[in-house]
């Protein structure tokens, strides 16, 4: 079980990333703050890191998540300028500096780790573009996704 003063250690953890960042766990699923409180209360050891909480638990049929540990990684939810409607092309040398090299399938996203992954996502909307982004998938989608980050509707008040 886990001491106060670490359960104390997550919730400023918690309270310094909620905002501005995505937490992310190991599987690569978004998480909630309290999705992660509900475990660290049931795990055995707590290991809080710069932008990585750790939960480990000695017996796996002991953990929720039914493995002997789970980790937990804020990334920054940082807004891509670079971002546009029409195409911003990379150069050789950008290509070189950002892509991460070989392409890999790491908790079924492309890239070696989350980090990799949204470097890919970033580096694929500038260079096609949101005019043609958005092409990709129905009206419908798009305006539930922008409703969900952003808030109801601009017009619905």
């Amino acid at each position: 079980m886990v001491s106060a003063q670490e359960l104390e250690n997550l919730q400023a953890w918690l309270r310094q990333h909620s905002s501005g960042y995505l937490l992310l766990s190991r599987h690569g699923e978004f998480i909630t703050t309290e999705a992660i409180q509900q475990l660290a209360e049931s795990c055995d050891e707590l290991e809080v890191e710069d932008r990585r909480v750790y939960l480990n638990w000695t017996n796996r049929t002991a953990s929720p998540v039914g493995s002997a540990f789970e980790s937990i990684v804020a990334i920054p939810d940082a807004i891509n300028s670079r971002i546009q409607l029409k195409p911003t092309p990379l150069t050789f040398e950008e290509y070189i500096e950002r892509s991460p090299g070989g392409l890999e399938l790491s908790s079924g996203y492309l890239g070696s780790s989350i980090e990799s992954a949204f470097n890919l996502l970033d580096i694929s909307l500038e260079t096609f573009g949101l005019l043609q982004v958005v092409r990709r998938a129905p009206r419908e989608l798009w305006e539930e996704a922008i409703d969900q980050v952003y808030g109801a509707k601009a017009g619905a008040q």
